[in-house]
C-alpha cells in the first residue's frame, strides 16, 4: 500500500468519526476574524493566529 492510499484511508477514518455537520468549511478566525479554510469544528483559529500562539521552543 502506498503512502497516499494510507493518508486517504486515515482521512476517511477521521471523517467517519465526526458529526454529520462537522465538515471542512470557510470560518471566521476566533482571534482575528479573518476568513480561512477550517478543517472542522475543532479548527477555529487561522494558521497565522495558531502560529502566533505557539511557544518559540516547540
Amino acid at each position: 500500500m502506498s503512502e497516499s492510499n494510507s493518508a486517504l484511508e486515515a482521512e476517511e477514518l477521521v471523517m467517519d468519526h465526526r458529526a454529520v455537520n462537522d465538515v471542512p468549511t470557510e470560518r471566521a478566525c476566533m482571534s482575528c476574524g479573518e476568513s480561512f479554510a477550517s478543517e472542522g469544528w475543532h479548527n477555529r483559529l487561522c494558521l497565522r493566529c495558531r502560529k502566533r500562539s505557539e511557544p518559540d521552543f516547540v
